[in-house]
């Protein structure tokens, strides 16, 4: 995606999910959905990290904790803006 003079002061739009993977992409959705079960998640995830070829999966630990991040900042982005909305309705 290029960024164009007008873009300039916008922040670029980046798919992570698809960045991070299937199995990441997983991890993390159960590690937000099921908030009980994240230490299991963050074990599995550590598991991989070490025990998986590098070839094949050399840096998932860091991958899920990017994928983590990006979507707290996103769901945090949703729900400043859906309060900013609110004040200004009143």
């Amino acid at each position: 995606m290029e960024e164009t003079e007008g873009d300039a002061g916008k922040a670029k739009e980046v798919d992570a999910g698809a960045e991070a993977g299937g199995l990441a992409t997983l991890l993390v959705s159960c590690a937000y959905s099921l908030p009980l079960q994240t230490p299991s998640v963050s074990a599995l995830t550590l598991g991989v990290e070490s025990r998986a070829p590098r070839e094949t999966h050399g840096g998932f630990a860091g991958r899920c904790v990017t994928l983590a991040s990006r979507t707290l900042g996103r769901d945090l982005d949703m729900a400043l803006e859906c309060a900013a909305s609110n004040e200004s309705d009143k």
